[in-house]
């Protein structure tokens, strides 16, 4: 008598990527965005063989909302989350960014009343810069944090 040959074939994702956080088309909060990549896999034995149709999404961790990615802007989110901060420094430092940003835009706003975007950047960077030595990610995480702050699409 032989032995019986199981398989199956099916759907799988995985993470492989952090993107930061941004603006979710769909929600519309600022939240973290992965790339998740899915494909069809066979399994003999209930280890996958082979695999096939392997597609990229960019998937929001709020409302699991996904994009399939094609293209340039496949390669440029790729590139995007090899250099990224890990996703627990991006979310400690957001809420630092968030908290010198709280304490410090209305005094500059009266101060620089044309133009406060830069000198509060600048604020950022100078109280976190001992902390992270990224600079390049603490402007553009409170360039976004100040975005978010001013966007008028955002659920209240």
């Amino acid at each position: 008598m032989g032995l019986p040959v199981l398989f199956g074939w099916g759907k799988k994702g995985k993470q492989v990527g952090y993107i930061g956080i941004d603006k979710c088309p769909n929600c519309k909060n600022y939240v973290h965005l992965y790339l998740y990549e899915y494909a069809s896999v066979f399994r003999l034995y209930f280890i996958p063989v082979l695999k096939w149709n392997k597609k990229l999404y960019l998937v929001c961790s709020k409302c699991d909302a996904a994009w399939e990615l094609n293209g340039e802007i496949k390669d440029e989110l790729i590139e995007e989350s090899l250099t990224s901060l890990p996703m627990e420094t991006t979310t400690l430092l957001w809420n630092k960014i968030g908290k010198v940003i709280d304490e410090n835009l209305d005094i500059l706003m009266k101060k620089y009343p044309e133009d406060f975007i830069s000198p509060m950047v600048e604020m950022c960077i100078a109280k976190l810069c001992d902390e992270v030595s990224d600079i390049a990610s603490i402007r553009k995480m409170s360039l976004k944090y100040l975005e978010m702050i001013f966007d008028e699409d955002k659920p209240r």
